[in-house]
Parts: C-alpha cells; structure tokens; sequence
C-alpha cells in the first residue's frame, strides 16, 4: 500500500481546518497512515456589556460595615502613647471587632473623622469623675489621635470588612449601644 503525503496543516487560529494524523498497522504487517480533517470553525460570540459587568462585578469588592459602638464616651486619652484606640474587651467582645482591626472614629462633638486600629484594654476600669470614682468601660485614644478627642467626647466607633460584592447581602453588622458609661445597654444585629 503507498503511503500517503498529509495535506499542509493550517494553523488552528486561522478559523480553517486542523488535521490529525495517526498511523496504524494493518493485518498483513503493512503501515497505514490515516489522515482525518476536522473543521476547526470557531464561532465568536459577542458579549454585551452587561455580561462583562456581570462578571467583573461578581469579583468586586467593597467596604461594608461589619461593626459599630454608637455613642461611646471617651474615658481618656494619652497623646504618649504609640496609637490606637483601647477599647474594653467587653465591647470589643459584643461588637465583633478584633485586636488589630481598623477602625474610623466619628467624634460627634466636634465633627472630626478619623482612622486607627482598635487594642484590647481591661474590662471596667475605675474612673474618676469629679471627685467620685465610678466603673466605665475604657474607651480611651491614644497617640495622635488624643489630639482628635478630648475626655468626656462622645463618639462612634465603626469597623468595615472588605468583601465581595456578591456576599453583601449575607453580611449583618453587629451595633452597640452604650449609655454614657460605655456599658451595654443593647445589641442589634
């Protein structure tokens, strides 16, 4: 049996046709070259711009608010310390947030905004209020942002989590309320 010569092989990305060769022995001991041509059409499909924002936007992410103490007290502030705000560890236990974790401060006396990262104080320390001494959580600003704050401000305390958008709506953020001693009063989830 003659051996056959294989047609030129095009290339697949021209759109034209792609050529398997494969040899085979036949019974009588003779090689046989077996030459298949299969259409390659490749058919484009046009997507519109909302399946692109579809699928981008299935992998955005964005900030949501994960945890917030409404109303906190500022209990003191330490402009020699290195940073951060100390929050009791009983707050910090309720609202979810972490050690470590950024958080922005929102001062309602006096309109500043601002961002640091929460540390874990002790729980219920004494404090002095005039000349009594009373238990409050600790909520005290340390490092620059004493300087954002003074004693007795109120504030509020928020965390976000940076998530995909998709899983938004799976997240429910946890808020504190306080009374003017920073002690639990409610917790809404």
């Amino acid at each position: 049996m003659a051996q056959q010569e294989p047609n030129e092989v095009m290339s697949p990305k021209s759109n034209t046709y792609k050529q398997d060769i494969s040899i085979s022995k036949t019974g009588d001991g003779e090689s046989k070259i077996i030459t298949k041509v299969n259409e390659n059409k490749k058919t484009k499909t046009k997507k519109t711009k909302k399946d692109i924002a579809d699928k981008y936007q299935k992998n955005i992410r964005a900030d949501f608010l994960y945890a917030k103490i409404h109303r906190a007290r500022v209990t003191d502030s330490n402009l020699n310390y290195i940073g951060s705000i100390s929050l009791d560890s009983g707050l910090m236990k309720a609202s979810g947030i972490l050690e470590g974790m950024k958080v922005e401060i929102l001062n309602i006396n006096n309109g500043e905004r601002f961002s640091t990262y929460a540390i874990k104080a002790n729980s219920s320390q004494d404090n002095t209020k005039g000349d009594e001494k009373y238990k409050a959580a600790t909520v005290c600003l340390n490092g620059a942002a004493a300087r954002k704050v003074q004693t007795g401000d109120i504030i509020i305390i928020i965390a976000y989590a940076n998530i995909k958008i998709k899983h938004a709506s799976k997240i429910k953020p946890r808020v504190v309320f306080v009374d003017s001693d920073n002690m639990i009063t409610e917790i809404q989830e």
